[in-house]
């Protein structure tokens, strides 16, 4: 059977946190807590109205991977996940979460020591 009172669809969002800074990549999971092995299908949504998914948007079933960020992507996005089995259908829609995008990566060049070996650090302006 798959009762809908059992199962319940969670958007997860790596790296945690409220913003997701320029150029980084971000990962969306969704989850379905119990029974997950009735799900057939997921389904992908954000708020804004959007062109065509460009190459940096990749979705395969449960994952959503955005790759170098921008300011156009911050938005709201859920997934809907379908679970079946035999003649029982049910649509699970998770709770929207909200992506911010801000500031920009610095990058730094630090030397060793003298000569030309420098160390590469990078870091976030907040």
């Amino acid at each position: 059977m798959c009762p809908a009172r059992s199962l319940e669809a969670s958007v997860s969002v790596k790296p945690p946190g409220p913003n997701i800074y320029l150029a980084e990549s971000v990962l969306m999971q969704c989850t379905v807590e119990s029974l997950s092995a009735f799900v057939k299908s997921y389904w992908w949504f954000r708020s804004k109205p959007h062109r065509a998914p460009t190459p940096r948007h990749l979705v395969s079933g449960d994952s959503y991977f955005i790759t170098a960020v921008t300011q156009e992507y911050a938005d709201r996005y859920w997934c809907q996940a379908e679970c079946r089995e035999n003649r029982t259908e049910v649509e699970l829609k998770a709770r929207p979460v909200s992506l911010g995008v801000s500031g920009e990566q610095q990058l730094r060049l630090q030397p060793l020591q003298r000569g030309i070996r420098f160390l590469l650090c990078t870091g976030r302006i907040r």
